[in-house]
């Protein structure tokens, strides 16, 4: 494998909040990015309801968020 190869490899697997290398990683079950649990909670909280990606809400009907 050449390194190109080792480095869009590593692309998929990097958080595209932090852009850091994951880190108990989660998956916005809409469109299927990858981020830290750390991130994404703190987006949840912080800054809105919804995937930072594809803007769709991550709000249940009867929770603040899903993520927890």
């Amino acid at each position: 494998m050449d390194e190109q190869s080792v480095e869009s490899i590593a692309e998929v697997f990097r958080c595209f909040i932090c852009m850091e290398k994951l880190r108990d990683a989660r998956l916005c079950p809409h469109c299927s990015k990858l981020c830290c649990f750390s991130c994404i909670r703190r987006w949840l909280t912080e800054q809105r309801a919804q995937c930072p990606h594809c803007r769709v809400s991550l709000c249940h009907p009867s929770q603040s968020a899903v993520v927890q």
